[in-house]
């Protein structure tokens, strides 16, 4: 079923049409006194025939009731349904053009599917030789010292005793101590300095965020250590497991690449879409894309029998796409409140032209300004509606 504001829209396209029509008839018709031109007169609204002039049209009293009612929806509404029954179009057959913001079914389609395919990509081929295989193998390498030249120099050379000299070891020591940014930097800064203790914490977490299990996001165990002591624990892992924080609060370099993959895909289809730089659709499809992608794994684990096994050394969250998604969110209602301001603009110019237009018919003025004025307050409800 076609909803109201489509029927609405209609009706005001076809008044602005006739309108317009109106318009050029009258300047056809307006060279010469003839019955055809007091019938026109009369069928468009005049309760009596202007007189002629060669010069101009005066004394007109024009009846556009629809026009000034235009901003009652009941009303506005009412006349609508029968501008159409005069036509014989039935509202279940009204195809209106999509606006610019509108997704359709193959958008919401493709930004479902740049989600799925994104967030399972650094895990799709075999396990040992795969994205994630491969970010894996590279911090191995770093921690060697085996990586070129300058690509070592970045990621550093010995582990830093302070934030490696936790006695807990295994695979997920890092979600035990000494990794969480937020409470590691300020020991770090202590011992090294300023300068060269933020670099060197950056240099040791950008290579533990290229291994299988990750590093925390900030604030794991600095806020989560606080939670557990209101609980009557030690710290967060004596409530939530390191290989649980792993999946749920962590950072891979896989999540960097899924996010990255998102915003390509997303790139290539608006791009081969020819979408409009100003259009509310590249927002809309961020939110649905990286939201797939935040949370695919997730799902995955925990509904397809086997995938929890697979995925295992894959973040069950990802956090990077939740930041640009949360990016997106925020770009959208930036510019909803742009255009309602915009809109706004519209409105209080409709409302001028509307005044104007009851100021030329009480003053039964000028036929055809009061005509062009019309079909203006017509076409910007009508714009004004569509949005």
């Amino acid at each position: 079923m076609v909803d109201d504001f489509a029927i609405v829209i209609k009706a005001l396209e076809l008044r602005a049409e006739e309108q317009y029509k109106n318009i050029a008839e009258l300047k056809t018709y307006a060279k010469s006194e003839t019955d055809e031109w007091e019938n026109l007169a009369r069928s468009i609204g005049f309760s009596k025939a202007p007189s002629y002039s060669s010069k101009e049209i005066k004394n007109t009293n024009l009846q556009y009731h629809h026009i000034e009612n235009s901003l009652s929806w009941n009303t506005l509404f009412e006349q609508s349904k029968n501008k159409l029954a005069e036509y014989s179009i039935k509202p279940d057959d009204i195809k209106l053009k999509p606006v610019i913001d509108t997704l359709n079914k193959t958008d919401l389609l493709a930004a479902f599917l740049i989600g799925v395919v994104s967030a399972f990509l650094p895990s799709i081929g075999p396990q040992d030789n795969n994205i994630s295989k491969q970010l894996n193998d590279v911090q191995k390498l770093a921690d060697s010292g085996k990586l070129p030249g300058f690509i070592q120099n970045i990621f550093g050379g010995n582990s830093d005793l302070i934030m490696d000299s936790t006695k807990a070891g295994g695979a997920f020591h890092r979600f035990i101590e000494g990794h969480d940014i937020l409470s590691i930097l300020p020991e770090m800064v202590s011992e090294y300095g300023c300068i060269s203790g933020v670099f060197r914490t950056f240099q040791h977490l950008l290579t533990d965020s290229f291994g299988r299990t990750g590093i925390p996001i900030p604030g794991t165990n600095l806020f989560g250590d606080y939670i557990a002591k209101i609980l009557g624990q030690k710290n967060v892992t004596d409530i939530i497991s390191p290989a649980s924080l792993s999946h749920y609060s962590a950072f891979r370099m896989d999540d960097a690449v899924s996010t990255g993959a998102t915003e390509l895909l997303l790139w290539g289809y608006h791009k081969y879409n020819k979408t409009s730089e100003c259009s509310l659709k590249k927002a809309q499809m961020g939110i649905i894309a990286h939201g797939v992608t935040t949370l695919a794994v997730l799902i995955a684990a925990h509904t397809i029998p086997g995938a929890a096994m697979t995925l295992r050394w894959r973040s069950w969250v990802n956090y990077t796409s939740l930041t640009a998604l949360l990016k997106y969110c925020w770009n959208l209602n930036s510019a909803i409140i742009k255009l309602d301001k915009e809109n706004d603009k519209d409105f209080k110019k409709i409302m001028n032209n509307l005044s104007e237009l009851k100021a030329l018919r009480n003053d039964s003025y000028n036929t055809s300004k009061y005509l062009f004025l019309a079909a203006n307050v017509e076409n910007s409800v009508s714009l004004l509606t569509n949005f």
